[in-house]
């Protein structure tokens, strides 16, 4: 709509009163917001939820739009319009205008949503009266904040944070925590803090949110309506690592499921200021955002998987253009490292390539845009020597190896780190190596990630294997020519020896023949004629 106009009636219900205006110039509001209107013939009288488009080159209907009105509206530049009654109770509160300035009607998919635009507009001019009102309203506004935190590129993490963002608006809650359920772990991961500061979702990380050391998150993973936790309980239920690093006194817990009852997250509701609790009213508010927010959460969840792919296609196709051009290990893993780190929280890469008889890992690293080693290290009982033994990957955080040198070796001199993701990297069924990944953040790895590791790791010991098979042609060409060399040094020294043979016979004959001539000469000399 390039035009919006609000009016409430008057007590009389002869006269409408223009409350709002948007889409004018400042000049014309004033002679606009405040004017008073005829009301219709029977406009109070109109059933509720139906509308009128208007055509204000043709006839205006009377019962929904005066002469008066729709001239005015023609001055304002509008073609079409759409005119609705705001209606709460079964009683006409006012009257809804939309406007086009442009000659195109409005959409049928406009025209459905209208009604609801009408029906939260008439709660605010005819406040709710009674109970089931306000259970109707909380329900309205948990529709509108579910329909407003939609994104339709947004992923799952963002669009439960935005959840969190909306259970704030609709709750008396001080903090709200958006969590993420892990089903391979068993566990949640917090993804968003509404109410806090931002720093605070780091913070969140060092916790647990498990459901054994957060008993209330147990019943949240078996039920399918909020949880409320009391200030006395607090401490029993919410373990405590959120009553005391945040300071919840009374808490309100409901889980995210997608249409087909998979669970896919959870939002804490905290108050953390004295005497606060939570009441039927947020719990029924909690409660419609949680049923409406399913066909979001399964929206979210298949973008997230798209975008997951598309950016692992997107990295195959660029890792294999760019290894194709490596010339080392070196430069195998800056390639690795700059493409994982876009997908993946990742601070250093490192590539250790087998050698010795498979006893020891030459390891070759990239970080801070900076080449490491190489460091060649002996097989034992670390991270990188269990996931060549079980040719799976393996991940780590400090609370598991608190020492990063259990990590990757010391000698390569790598920053200290708070989670790790080793892989193995298999090039036609063969283990080459492992590919160690290392990152700053703790729980920074999850099993979702594990496959872009495996991934890239493949490439890196494809690349690997193509180096080594070069270096072997490489030094079998070298193998060739020194013995090309030899046999053609053997046989230049024969062809010398057989050109001083032929040479010294050849000298030794003509020195026989000159001899024998000679001494013919000399004989002939002596003898009488």
């Amino acid at each position: 709509a390039d035009l919006v106009v609000v009016r409430r009636f008057l007590p009389d219900q002869q006269s409408l009163l223009t409350e709002a205006v948007a889409g004018v110039a400042p000049e014309q509001l004033a002679g606009l917001r405040g004017a008073v209107v005829p009301a219709p013939p029977g406009f109070s009288e109109v059933p509720p939820g139906t509308f009128a488009m208007v055509d204000l080159a043709g006839e205006a209907p009377g019962a929904y739009l005066g002469r008066s009105d729709a001239k005015e509206l023609a001055e304002l530049g509008v073609k079409h319009a759409l005119v609705l009654p705001l209606c709460a109770r079964g009683v006409v509160a006012g009257r809804l205008e939309f406007g086009r300035r442009i000659d195109l009607p409005f959409t049928l998919e406009k025209r459905a949503i209208a009604p609801l635009i009408a029906y939260l507009l008439a709660g605010v001019l005819l406040p709710p009266a009674g109970p089931a009102e306000e259970r109707e309203m909380a329900a309205l506004r948990a529709r509108a904040a579910v329909v407003e935190a939609i994104d339709p590129a947004g992923n799952l993490d963002q669009t439960l944070a935005r959840f969190g963002e909306a259970a704030r608006a609709l709750t008396s809650a001080d903090l709200v925590l958006s969590v993420r359920w892990q089903p391979e772990e068993a566990t949640f991961v917090p993804v968003g803090v509404a109410g806090g500061a931002p720093y605070l979702i780091e913070m969140l990380k060092t916790i647990s949110f498990q459901p054994a050391v957060v008993p209330a998150l147990q019943l949240v993973a078996q039920q399918t309506e909020p949880v409320i936790v009391l200030s006395q309980d607090a401490a029993q239920k919410l373990g405590p690592a959120l009553v005391q690093q945040l300071g919840a006194r009374a808490a309100l817990l409901a889980p995210l499921r997608d249409p087909q009852g998979r669970l896919q997250g959870a939002l804490i509701v905290l108050a953390t200021r004295a005497g606060v609790e939570f009441d039927q009213h947020d719990a029924v508010a909690l409660a419609e955002l949680v049923r409406v927010s399913g066909p979001a959460l399964a929206l979210a969840a298949k973008v997230e998987e798209l975008h997951r792919q598309v950016d692992r296609l997107r990295l195959i196709e660029r890792l294999a253009r760019d290894l194709a051009k490596a010339e080392d290990e070196v430069a195998v893993t800056r390639h690795i490292c700059e493409y994982l780190r876009s997908s993946l929280d990742t601070s250093t890469c490192c590539l250790g390539v087998l050698v010795d008889g498979q006893r020891s890992l030459a390891w070759f690293g990239w970080s801070s845009g900076q080449p490491l080693g190489p460091v060649t290290t002996r097989l034992r009982d670390d991270a990188a020597s269990r996931a060549l033994r079980i040719q799976a990957p393996v991940r780590l955080t400090q609370r598991e190896a608190p020492e990063p040198g259990r990590w990757l070796p010391s000698a390569l001199g790598l920053p200290p780190g708070q989670s790790a993701l080793i892989v193995p990297a298999m090039a036609n069924g063969r283990v080459v190596g492992v590919l160690a990944l290392q990152s700053p953040v703790a729980d920074a790895y999850r099993p979702s990630d594990e496959a872009l590791a495996v991934e890239a790791a493949s490439w890196a010991a494809q690349a690997t294997a193509r180096l080594q098979q070069l270096r072997m042609a490489r030094e079998a060409g070298e193998r060739r020519a020194s013995l090309l060399g030899q046999l053609l040094a053997r046989q230049e020294a024969e062809r010398k020896r057989l050109v001083d043979a032929v040479h010294n016979a050849t000298l030794q004959g003509l020195a026989s023949c000159l001899y024998r001539v000679e001494l013919t000469a000399r004989r002939a000399d002596q003898q009488p004629i």
